[in-house]
């Protein structure tokens, strides 16, 4: 792994240009202790060899301004449609009946993801169980959408002929990955748990946070969301793990 020395302090570059654009974005400079954290995340995942799956990413918290916590850590930046209320400490949540979502403009049929390799993961610190859209290409009764329902349960299809259902919906963080035509995994509430899915071909509609233009994915979720992740097929408990220490650090190192 390079490095970049700024002052006394070794940066990923990754990192560097990512928290050079937030405080572009954001007009002033982050807290030392948010920097740490985004710093600390980075090189983690590289360590844990689970960045090179990461291809479309957002921190959804830490930043000053919602024009910075939109800044793409990986990937284009989303399309904010009608996310107003933004909470430093806790992520991006909408406001209304109006209908909210992130369009992250990767495409089901992207070369980012593939119909056989591909996750997607999203970590939500109040979570609404009426309208469980949370990111997702369509409906999860669509085949070949690639989605994921947090509600009363978690319901997830990942490019599949089907959808798989798992009871557990604890915790802030969840996601679904697949490596292969049945191999796919669900993580929620800390657990992973392995199910077969037969894959599909993928629908063609971009992955979107909260809700979705798309047939029947029109949501009023009113979770609030502060990351999510998209790209080939990752170790969701690494990213768990991951992620989990980058949310309490920003929210530790936030006045």
């Amino acid at each position: 792994m390079s490095w970049v020395i700024t002052g006394t302090q070794k940066i990923d570059p990754d990192a560097l240009a990512y928290l050079t654009e937030v405080e572009r974005a954001d007009g002033q400079a982050l807290e030392s202790g948010v920097r740490d954290a985004v710093i600390a995340f980075v090189a983690g995942c590289k360590t844990d060899g689970i960045w090179s799956a990461i291809k479309a990413s957002c921190i959804l918290m830490g930043a000053r301004t919602l024009n910075g916590a939109l800044v793409p850590l990986v990937g284009t930046a989303p399309t904010n449609y009608n996310f107003s209320d933004y909470q430093r400490k806790t992520g991006i949540k909408k406001t209304g009946a109006t209908v909210t979502y992130l369009d992250t403009g990767v495409a089901g049929s992207s070369s980012l993801v593939s119909q056989n390799n591909v996750h997607m993961s999203v970590g939500a610190n109040e979570r609404n169980t009426t309208n469980p859209r949370f990111i997702g290409t369509d409906s999860a009764s669509v085949t070949g959408a690639c989605v994921l329902d947090v509600g009363n349960n978690v319901a997830v299809r990942l490019f599949g002929s089907a959808s798989s259902t798992f009871f557990g919906t604890s915790g802030t963080f969840w996601g679904g990955s697949r490596s292969g035509s049945t191999n796919v995994t669900i993580l929620s509430g800390g657990t992973v748990n392995t199910y077969s899915q037969s894959s599909a071909t993928p629908v063609s509609a971009n992955f979107c946070v909260g809700g979705s233009p798309n047939s029947g994915t029109a949501s009023t979720n009113s979770s609030r969301f502060y990351f999510y992740s998209i790209g080939t097929s990752i170790d969701l408990a690494l990213l768990d793990s991951r992620v989990a220490t980058l949310n309490s650090a920003i929210t530790a190192a936030i006045p």
